[in-house]
Formats: C-alpha cells, structure tokens, sequence
C-alpha cells in the first residue's frame, strides 16, 4: 500500500481543478477495465 499512500498524499496537494481532471482519467480507465472484463466474461 506504500504506492497508494503515496498517490495519495500527491492528491491531497492536488488544486480542486486539477483534482477533477484526475477523477475524469480515472474514470475513463474504470470504465476501459469494464469493458475489456465484459468482453473476456461474454
């Protein structure tokens, strides 16, 4: 979890903008891991 604390700790220095722009990547590679785990579940 070292990883993690450590990304963490990076967005909590994050400006709100820039914290939203983050959320919208995310986003969009949960959303590419959904579809690929359909596909290979189809």
């Amino acid at each position: 979890m070292t990883n993690y604390n450590q990304v963490l700790t990076q967005v909590y220095s994050l400006s709100f903008p820039e914290k939203i722009k983050l959320l919208e990547e995310l986003k969009g590679l949960v959303n590419e891991s959904l579809e690929v785990d359909h596909e290979n579940n189809a």
